[in-house]
């Protein structure tokens, strides 16, 4: 009957210690976002719009080779889902320093994103005509300098 107990007390007790991906993401946030508005506003909108809603409830030891899937399947631009590598890497980062997750290579450094710095778009550079025209249709706006 001891033995059980133990058993029971010991599954309990793993269970309780899980950390998942939500709960090192507000550790974090409350001890080591960044101090700079622009940076912090990105990290929150990427954590807030791609990586909770997907990967909030899981195991935060589990958030390693799954993730270059999931990122190779977002319907984003390939500089994009860099960003959010870094901010998945950050959060490794920053598990090791808590000591969350043994201290180690971080997993996020192994995952590519290839084309991210080629653009999706070739860009568009417009003509002499389409200038003019654009022009023309800023005369009631903008009074051209004397």
């Amino acid at each position: 009957m001891k033995a059980r107990d133990l058993e029971r007390d010991l599954r309990l007790h793993a269970e309780r210690t899980i950390v998942t991906v939500a709960q090192v993401v507000e550790k974090s946030k409350a001890e080591r976002m960044p101090e700079r508005f622009s940076t912090r506003y990105g990290y929150t909108r990427w954590l807030k719009n791609q990586i909770l809603p997907k990967w909030g409830d899981c195991p935060f030891a589990e958030l390693e080779a799954p993730v270059e899937i999931w990122l190779k399947c977002l319907p984003l631009s390939p500089k994009s889902r860099v960003h959010i590598r870094g901010v998945v890497s950050r959060l490794w980062k920053f598990a090791m320093w808590a000591k969350i997750v043994p201290l180690g290579p971080n997993p996020m450094s192994c995952v590519e994103i290839s084309g991210a710095s080629k653009r999706k778009k070739k860009p568009h550079s417009l003509t002499v005509e389409e200038f003019h025209r654009f022009l023309h249709q800023l005369e009631g706006i903008i009074r051209p300098l004397p």
